[in-house]
């Protein structure tokens, strides 16, 4: 999943995801804003994130 934001003043964003820690197999750039996550088969069910 890619976040896109702006700043109107151009300043720069950083992006943060809860909860923290995330998910084994999963990952985030704070700076880019890619979140990534494959799940294995252990990891069957749902997930609820705030980015």
């Amino acid at each position: 999943m890619q976040l896109t934001a702006f700043d109107p003043d151009g300043d720069n964003l950083l992006y943060s995801v809860a909860p923290v820690p995330m998910p084994a197999n999963s990952s985030f750039n704070a700076a880019t804003g890619l979140y990534k996550y494959t799940p294995d088969e252990t990891q069957i069910g749902s997930l609820t994130i705030t980015l």
